[in-house]
């Protein structure tokens, strides 16, 4: 085993040095090739067309799309309305313009990217009049010179476009009161005075979406013909607070897309949900896609790791690695009409990522900075004993009497001080001066074990972009510093994105990006959060001499170990290394000017290195030797020392490196037609894609952290603990491979930008399906429309409208559970003693006509925009009903195996969302937004299938799916009280009656005695609002989230194994000052005592629980709301003024102060729990509170 992780570690450092080595090589020939294709001269454009009696507009659009320049005009002045009809067969730019123009009232001027189209002279200028030059410079707010830029001399048809550096010069007549007029695509059109010789111009950017297109990752797609529902936020509008990660700070930005951050842990993934939960059994989580290409995880969880609410993923999803800088924009793809081209598990939706790109102009050089603070948690929310409250209840034990069963605590707390005084080893005064100083000593675990994290971020970004390339290079490094002390992330991003038209007709574009995380945390058997908040305060951490004080925690083989936490967190540990590389190489070809090809080949890979690792000296090894770590092993081992000794020298080391390759292979035709008012779009194409994953986990033991790394020889034939152990977990292989072959179309149809009809379809073949070829393909489609009313004639004399449309979807979309197979799966178990062959068992029974699940869904949505855009808006309907949903049915025991999976399962999601913008203020010098979105959700199971051997812990955890309730239900025991001694009692609790009759006479029955319905765990109503106030240079922001509609179990009172009394190193919750003690008080809250209050093995026929105490922490007493509100991220963004820039060369630059989760309003009844907070146990911590400082500079 030795030998073989020895030759894996080599070639795997080989691997990541030779990865290395060709990213650097490729970025350094990648710049070369961009720097020398943006040198080349400006290519002309040739246009080929025929319009017959179709408008300027269309004229426009068409052009537009043949060359890549747009066209820009003052609507006043041109009316794009105009009719022409006209033939122009591979004609230069400048002739197509001057031939559509010749019988026009309007001239124009092209410079690089721009036609800057303007009316003609009414009357005859006197070439004789006195004239005056007019230079100047036009930026944007954040000082970046604007090319093309439109500039007329207003009330005349003269005018002038600014150069590729923002710069301009005009001649208007030298008389007074000249008024220059100031637009761009974008921009507020501003009207100055000419009254100097050189004009600093600032335009400031439109309240309008900038955007006129949505990005599907296949197509892009006019807004105006959208009839899809898709959301979209640009990438900029996401950057602040202390998150590193894109996917975290979506949260409450956008209608219907829920994302749960239970966690400041760093590199931990939030769950997002899109419009609920599609899937009862499978994954929920939505497809990420990276400027067209899907993404996988970098490891494969479980449906069960990825659903539960109870754990975190904290490896991170397949977007942790890209740097959010680095993102132009993301578009949200929720109903069918939108999501079906992607087939394959986009019943859950589609988050399409695009990256940014060079921009016309010179090379700009970009820095974005930022350093966090976030602040520890404390004992000031978490409601908690101190020292004296836990000493006085150890008192209170003491003198009632009680005593501990099944632990006999020494050397700590007042426990060890008593039994110092039993033992004569302390007299009585310096007994009640010893429970003096613990009832005074209040250890602050979380000041030991956590700290004010200090996280910064930095990424240098260089862009550009001729006529004929654009380019985007950057690199970006973040160092995510945990409030744990020992947790800390560090990631390395790089991209290269270049695109260049070598002709007219033909466009390459190369992608490639690498990232490098390296996550180190402490070993999963420790949950340093949970630690401080059930250690007793009376412990201390060192003793009087400055050394670590260590307390009895378990017993031993043949003694108590001792266990302290910040040796175990130095004596343990673990890692996890991603390297993540995406390449893709893309073609566009212009066949025919309606008629293009494109081609997209692109390559993920991904490689995960995860580490777990304990030395001997930690408190987890002393567990599975059986000793304390010092003890020295006798010459001769006894058989219980060599039974019961697991790991007797020596720690453990656990690895698990898994590799993903994805290929992705797509080729498609697009036609697009405009003629009159008729507008025509098509797409056909196919995709090829195939993932694989394979895994190696092993485990190995005697490990020597501080000896080498090296491993000590354990005899297997002395140690049978071990040899037992050592059989008992053999390596994991993992190899998983994912082929899909896929066909797709679309059609859009629109006429004069009013009536919208749009049709997709894909099918989508898997190897998932492979026995029945009728099952293989599963055809995904969706039908729209959109009715685009503010275009219609009788809504023009309605000025206040700009826009009012209705669309409607419907369609199915499809998902591929990633658990099932319909083969025959066996496993392997143990070998036979007697014919030395490996026993196997049924796994999974096979099943010919397994399918693919299928979602229908309908939508109906309102997009209205009034008072040019002073409030905007969408509404929108939903309805989704899951069919086909992978179950478990239940077989008969002669078959072999327990249950198999079908297609029966239905669950139904339905809802409403809402986004509304509000600009109440555009000003000169004020500016203020309001954006508030919200989303409603309606989940229920209608077929959950058979119920396999159902748990009552299946009820507790929120992991039973029923026929009526919603995924992600939980049931809580229903209380009754405190009895005459103070102990807690349940309904259903006894199976007979006063008389010793029978009332419960099934597990179902007692299931329904015990049990109340207690809610759902995910939201039903989520959303967030934020707003903007920009007042000259100083802008001011605030964002919030909220949800409701869920429950929250508060953090246990008690052990779930079953606990009567608080062990010495437990402290307790402040609840317990108001427990119950003697008969008439009223509380809720037990007595002290030390009955265990189990249930024996004939008290219960059908059981229900382990124990009462546990039932009391899983009780409807302790279900509470999860409703509410937080502030997400305060922010203050100061524009400094560019003429202070100017002597050192910069262009821009911006500093910001942010506040992330400055307050968060909840319920009372959470008793200082975080609403979001995962349960005790996660080994993650709750959102805290941060500050940053960002800087931001263009050079």
């Amino acid at each position: 085993m030795k030998k073989r992780s020895k030759w894996y570690e080599l070639a795997r450092e080989k691997c990541a040095n030779k990865f290395m080595r060709i990213m650097k090589l490729t970025c350094l020939l990648m710049l070369v090739f961009a720097l020398h294709l943006s040198a080349e001269s400006v290519a002309q454009k040739i246009v080929s067309a025929k319009f017959s009696d179709q408008t300027l507009k269309e004229v426009f659009r068409e052009i537009k799309m043949q060359t890549g320049f747009y066209f820009m005009y003052n609507s006043r002045e041109v009316d794009v309305r105009q009719r022409v009809s006209l033939e122009l067969d591979k004609v230069s730019l400048e002739t197509a313009l001057e031939r559509i123009f010749e019988h026009l009232p309007y001239g124009f001027e092209v410079t690089e990217g721009y036609v800057l189209v303007v009316a003609r002279p009414k009357t005859v200028t006197d070439t004789k009049a006195k004239k005056k030059e007019i230079r100047g410079l036009v930026t944007d707010e954040k000082g970046i010179k604007l090319p093309g830029v439109s500039i007329l001399v207003k009330g005349t048809g003269m005018g002038t476009v600014t150069d590729i550096e923002g710069a301009f010069k005009l001649e208007v007549p030298a008389e007074g009161g000249i008024m220059l007029v100031f637009s761009f695509i974008g921009m507020e059109t501003k009207e100055i005075k000419a009254d100097t010789s050189f004009m600093k111009v600032v335009l400031k950017e439109s309240v309008e979406q900038v955007d006129e297109v949505v990005v599907t990752g296949y197509q892009k797609i006019d807004k105006r013909v959208l009839s899809s529902s898709i959301t979209s936020i640009k990438g900029e509008d996401l950057i602040g607070g202390n998150a590193i990660s894109v996917d975290q700070m979506l949260q409450g930005r956008l209608a219907g897309v829920a994302v749960l951050n239970q966690t400041s842990t760093p590199g931990a993934a939030p769950k997002i949900r899109i419009r609920g939960s599609s899937s009862i059994t499978g994954n929920r989580e939505p497809v990420w896609v990276v400027d067209g290409i899907v993404l996988d995880e970098p490891v494969q969880l479980s449906t069960e790791e990825l659903n539960s609410m109870d754990r975190v993923n904290l490896i991170g999803n397949a977007i942790s690695s890209l740097n959010p800088n680095d993102i132009e924009r993301i578009d949200i793809l929720k109903d069918a009409s939108a999501t079906a081209i992607y087939g394959v598990k986009a019943a859950n939706g589609v988050i399409v990522v695009t990256t940014k790109k060079g921009r016309t102009g010179k090379p700009r050089i970009n820095y974005a900075g930022s350093i966090s603070v976030m602040t520890p948690p404390s004992y000031e929310v978490m409601r908690l004993m101190n020292s004296a409250e836990r000493v006085e209840l150890s008192e209170e034990m003491h003198k009632k009497g009680l005593q501990f069963y099944t632990y006999q605590p020494t050397s700590m707390g007042y426990e060890g001080a008593l039994m110092d005084l039993w033992n004569k080893e302390l007299s009585y005064d310096e007994f009640r001066q010893k429970v003096k100083d613990l009832k005074e000593m209040n250890t602050d675990w979380y000041d030991l074990l956590f700290r004010a994290s200090v996280s910064h971020q930095h990424s240098i970004a260089v862009s550009g972009a001729s006529d004929n390339t654009d380019y985007y290079f950057s690199v970006g490094y973040a160092n995510d510093q945990g409030v744990n002390k020992k947790e800390d992330l560090d990631r390395f991003n790089a991209l290269i994105k270049v695109n260049t038209r070598f002709t007219p007709n033909l466009k390459i574009g190369m992608n490639m990006s690498g990232a490098l995380t390296d996550t180190k945390r402490p070993h999963n058997s420790i949950d340093v959060y949970q630690y401080a908040a059930q250690t007793s305060r009376a412990i201390p951490v060192y003793d009087e001499e400055g050394e670590l004080f260590y307390y009895d925690n378990a017993f031993g083989i043949t003694e108590n170990l001792p266990f302290n936490i910040l040796n175990e967190l130095k004596e343990s540990g673990s890692t996890v290394k991603n390297q993540a590389l995406r390449f893709d190489i893309s073609l566009d070809w212009d066949i025919l000017p309606s008629l293009k090809f494109s081609s997209i080949i692109g390559l993920t890979t991904n490689n995960n290195y995860q580490t777990y690792w304990a030395s001997e000296k930690s408190y987890y090894i002393s567990q599975q030797r059986g000793t304390p770590y010092g003890t020295p092993l006798p010459t001769v081992v006894d058989d219980e020392l060599a039974t019961k000794s697991k790991i007797p020298m020596g720690g453990e080391l656990v690895k698990e490196d898994t590799r993903n390759m994805r290929y992705t292979i797509r080729n498609s035709f697009a036609y697009q037609k405009v003629w009159g008012h008729h507008q025509l779009a098509a797409m056909v194409g196919s995709e090829i894609s195939s993932s694989k994953y394979d895994a190696l986990k092993s485990t190995q033991w005697g490990y020597l952290p501080d000896r080498g790394k090296k491993f000590v020889n354990i005899d297997l034939e002395t140690w049978k603990g071990y040899a037992e152990m050592v059989s008992m977990t053999p390596d994991v292989i993992t190899d998983n491979l994912t082929n899909i072959v896929s066909w797709y179309g679309t059609f859009t149809y629109s006429y004069a930008d009013r009536y919208i009809a749009n049709f997709n379809i894909r099918t989508d073949g898997s190897n998932k399906f492979g026995q029945d070829k009728s099952v293989r393909f599963l055809p995904v489609w969706s039908a729209s429309a959109k009715w685009n009313l503010h275009n219609e004639v009788f809504m023009k004399p309605v000025e206040w409208i700009d826009e009012f449309a209705i669309r409607m979807s419907y369609g199915i979309q499809g998902n591929v559970h990633p658990d099932q197979t319909p083969n025959l799966i066996v496993q392997m178990g143990s070998m036979d003693n007697i014919s030395k062959e490996y026993e196997s068992t049924l796994y999974k029974l096979p099943n010919n006509d397994l399918k693919w699940e299928k979602t229908k869904s309908y939508n109906l949505g309102i997009d209205f925009s009034f008072f040019q855009s002073w409030l905007s808006g969408t509404l929108e309907i939903y309805k989704k009903v899951g069919e086909d949903q992978v179950i478990q049915k239940t077989l008969a025991p002669s078959t072999g195996a327990n249950y198999v999976a079908i297609n029966d399962g239905d669950v139904n999601n339905s809802g409403w969302e809402l986004s509304v913008n509000v600009n109440p203020i555009r000003g000169k010098d004020w500016n203020w937004g309001i954006s508030f979105n919200t989303a409603k959700n309606y989940n229920k199971v209608k077929n959950a299938g058979e119920e396999l051997s159902v748990t009552w812990s299946d009820y507790v955890n929120g992991t039973l799916v029923r026929n009526g309730r919603s995924i992600n239900s939980f049931y809580a025991y229903r209380f009754k009280g405190l009895n005459d001694e103070g102990l807690p009692t349940f309904y259903g609790e006894s199976e007979k009656d006063e008389d010793g009759v029978a009332i419960i006479t099934t597990q179902e029955e007692a299931f329904d005695a015990a049990f109340v319905y207690a809610g759902r765990r995910e939201p039903t109503l989520s959303g967030g609002f934020s707003t903007n106030v920009r007042f000259k240079r100083l802008t001011m922001n605030a964002n919030f989230s909220f949800a409701l509609g869920n429950k929250i179990r508060l953090n246990n009172l008690y052990y779930e194994s079953g606990q009567a009394l608080p062990f010495p190193q437990q402290n307790m919750s402040s609840e317990f000052v108001d427990r119950w003690r003697e008969p008439g008080d009223d509380t809720v809250i037990p007595a002290l005592s030390d009955d265990a209050m189990t249930f024996g093995p004939y008290d219960r026929k059908y059981p229900i629980a382990n124990n009462r105490w546990d039932m009391y922490n899983k009780s409807d007493l302790r279900v509470v709301s999860g409703d509410f509100l937080r502030c997400r991220s305060l922010s203050l963004r100061y524009d400094i003024a560019p003429e202070w820039l100017r002597k050192f060369y910069i262009t821009a630059a911006s500093l910001s102060f942010d506040v992330s989760n400055p307050f968060v309003i909840k319920s009372k009844d959470l008793k200082g729990r975080d609403p979001e907070q995962v349960t005790m146990g996660s080994g993650t911590v709750p959102p805290q509170r941060g500050y940053s400082l960002r800087l931001n500079v263009s050079f």
